[in-house]
């Protein structure tokens, strides 16, 4: 379980309003200007029918009148305008702060996030709630600038209306407002409601969206077609609807029970109030001061309303935002992290008895695991599908973090490695390939900006140059058809020369490849090692492989079997053990080309 904190509304407050003060101090300029015409132009409303019936009990020329009510119009039209521009402006700076602001550590948050815990299901959760507070208008971070601003014209039209109220009667006061208060806790059980069930909502969230990606992916499609699935994955995405419906329908029966409640209260207020000034109104009140007096009790509750649901809402908003800095807090207590003295120009790696074991699992994937990669040697670990050989690459690229033990980088605990410089002189193959759907040079630089007399020596090297030369826009060419119709498809052993050429355009003082053939037939992936010891010969190489066609280029060979290394040696050596990786290499080199098999004995 992650270790999160409950943050006060307070503390988000001043979490979100300090980066804002900070880079956008016109948002503050423009909300304290929007309150206060918020407030004036409903009073100077009041006002207005106030006077109007005034002028027309008075005994005034009727071009009096209407200059005098034509004049009044005009300066609430320009006040009302004023209100208005201000209220659309600050529309998009709402979206503006939580987009630059907030949106961009959620972003980078996410980039950071070590492998081991980004694959978690508990932080899967954590990350959408996350999600939630900077990726919707009316809730989270946007959610509390609309609410704060909203509150703060509430608060000011609230004490304005305080004070005229109380000037009508102290008693009309008191009841106004207690009245009101009742009819704000009867309105705050919805979001009291909604907070109970977030952690379900968020669950069934991840459900659609998981379903979302999986009907749009075209390698499960297959699947989903020829074994039928369809109704399978519909039923369950419809059970997370129905669920949220069901949720959604309780929260709206909540809702009405307690509108109900406080229109009945607020009718009752009302009436009593009114009577209060007919029967001022029989002793003497102006008609004028009638008119306004009952303005601003008909405003009052709206003005108590706001206040209590902007509040209500703030509380809701703070929710999603402690679940955010909870979510960019994670890992926030490693330390301070360590580059190696030689800024990582050669590589060197040693585990020392080092234990992993996935959450949640029974038994360790690799138990009491040592050994060392040195500096610009060519080691093979091997052994069948589910001995943990995937796990301990991503140990040693520091994706992952040791159970028990430890992994050194160049001397340091990659736990207190600068993992994010270590990444930069690493380069990778998986077994599942990845590729843009952009051009040739961007796929191998990463990049949109990349130097083209690299590139062609990098795919050179890869062995992919003249097929790049042949495509018709060369390194232009966009691979795929996602994006463009002119796209191309690269075959398995193409796309492999394509991910080397990659790996090295980042000058890499390691690189792991970790089952990289796994799709290519037996013949293929023999021609993809040949380059791979061709073109890595002075950098620290890890092979990865269920396959034995890479041993024969390197020096050491490690053969894992049930997370532990079973066998350790060169490939003679483990030949004449005749033990699993004879056995293994008997069954397997007969692909590897004729005769094979009997250069075995």
């Amino acid at each position: 379980m992650y270790k999160t904190k409950k943050y006060t509304l307070w503390s988000n407050f001043r979490f979100v309003f300090t980066p804002v003060w900070k880079e956008k101090r016109s948002y503050i300029r423009d909300m304290i200007t929007g309150i206060i015409l918020s407030v004036i132009v409903p009073v100077i409303g009041s006002m207005l029918s106030a006077l109007v019936v005034g002028l027309l009990g008075e005994s005034l020329s009727a071009v009096t009148v209407i200059a005098a009510i034509l004049s009044a119009f005009v300066g609430y039209a320009l006040v009302n305008a004023a209100d208005t521009y201000i209220r659309q402006k600050h529309v998009y700076h709402h979206i503006e702060v939580r987009s630059q602001l907030f949106m961009r550590q959620f972003t980078k948050k996410i980039c950071e996030i070590p492998q081991e815990q980004y694959e978690d299901s508990e932080l899967k959760l954590l990350r959408e709630k996350a999600c939630d507070a900077v990726s919707c208008n009316n809730a989270g971070i946007e959610g509390l600038l609309r609410a704060v601003s909203a509150f703060g014209t509430g608060v000011l039209g609230l004490f304005v209306y305080m004070v005229i109220a109380g000037s009508i009667h102290p008693v009309i006061l008191l009841l106004l407002f207690g009245l009101s208060v009742i009819g704000a806790l009867c309105n705050s059980l919805p979001d009291w409601y909604e907070n109970k069930i977030r952690d379900e909502n968020a669950r069934d969230e991840m459900t659609m969206q998981y379903i979302d990606r999986l009907s749009d992916d075209a390698i499960s499609g297959k699947d989903i077609r020829v074994f039928g699935l369809k109704k399978w994955i519909i039923g369950k995405y419809g059970n997370a609807i129905k669920n949220t419906r069901r949720r959604n329908a309780k929260k709206n029966s909540i809702a009405f029970a307690g509108k109900s409640l406080e229109t009945i209260l607020t009718a009752g207020r009302d009436l009593i109030c009114y009577l209060y000034l007919i029967s001022q109104l029989k002793n003497g009140m102006s008609l004028t001061m009638f008119v306004f007096y009952l303005g601003i009790i008909g405003g009052f509750s709206a003005w108590f309303a706001q206040v209590s649901d902007s509040f209500a809402k703030m509380k809701y908003c703070s929710v999603h935002i402690t679940d955010f800095r909870n979510f960019l807090n994670l890992g926030e207590d490693a330390g301070e992290k360590k580059i190696p003295q030689n800024q990582f120009k050669t590589v060197e790696v040693v585990f020392d008895h080092v234990t992993f074991c996935y959450k949640g699992a029974e038994k360790p994937v690799l138990n009491d695991i040592s050994f060392s990669l040195k500096s610009g040697e060519h080691k093979a670990l091997v052994g069948l599908n589910g001995a943990g050989k995937s796990t301990l690459v991503k140990l040693i690229s520091g994706l992952y973090l040791p159970t028990e033990g430890t992994v050194y980088v160049n001397g340091i605990d990659t736990r207190e490695l600068d993992r994010e410089a270590y990444y930069r002189h690493e380069s990778a193959v998986f077994q599942d390939t990845f590729t843009l759907a952009y051009s040739v040079a961007e796929n191998v630089a990463l990049n949109e900006q990349w130097d083209e007399e690299k590139v062609w020596e990098c795919l050179e090297k890869a062995g992919l140059s003249q097929k790049v030369k042949a495509l018709p826009q060369g390194l232009s060419t966009n691979l795929g058809k996602e994006l463009s119709q002119d796209g191309v498809r690269l075959s398995g052993g193409e796309t492999q020369k394509l991910l080397l050429a990659r790996a090295l355009y980042r000058d890499p003082s390691i690189i792991l490849l970790d089952e990289p053939t796994a799709a290519l037939d037996a013949l293929a992936e023999s021609e993809i090692y040949e380059i791979y010891n061709r073109t890595l010969a002075d950098i620290t190489a890890l092979f990865i492989s269920h396959r034995l066609a890479s041993t024969r280029f390197c020096e050491e060979i490690l053969l894992l079997s049930d997370g532990r290394i079973a066998e350790c040696g060169s490939h003679e050596e483990l030949m004449e053990q005749k033990g699993k990786y004879y056995e293994l290499f008997l069954v397997q080199s007969k692909y590897y080309g004729e005769g094979g098999a009997a250069d075995v004995d």
